[in-house]
């Protein structure tokens, strides 16, 4: 009974966490790009990044459990993978933070105006 409390909030924590936190900042990735740009990411993120995603984690795991022979030999390794994973996420979100705002500055400075460029960084801060 206890692993199916402990499953059911994991299961919880992890849908809330997506849809609160990485579905916005996924989402905000498009702010800077034009309308064509706009289109092509988000059909190549949700078309191609998506399902890769997933075949590959089940792949890597499916890989560990035949040659550990187990879940659980295979586990310490699955535990590895994942930080390296988080690791690697990290890392991208901060260079996707840079490149935001560097796309942004580029088009408040093109924007020429400084009300415009005081707007949008008060949208900015507002999100």
């Amino acid at each position: 009974m206890l692993a199916v409390f402990v499953g059911a909030a994991q299961n919880i924590v992890s849908k809330a966490a997506k849809y609160s936190l990485f579905d916005p900042c996924k989402e905000m990735a498009y702010i800077p790009l034009d309308a064509e740009e706009k289109t092509k990411g988000k059909a190549a993120v949700d078309v191609i990044g998506g399902p890769l995603g997933k075949s590959g984690g089940s792949l890597v795991q499916q890989l560990l459990i035949f040659g550990f022979g187990s879940l659980a030999a295979s586990t310490p390794y699955l535990a590895v993978i994942l930080g390296g994973i988080i690791f690697a996420w990290m890392g991208a979100a901060r260079s996707l933070s840079g490149q935001f705002d560097a796309a942004m500055q580029q088009q408040q400075a093109a924007e020429g105006s400084p009300e415009a460029a005081a707007d949008t960084s008060a949208k900015a801060k507002a999100r």
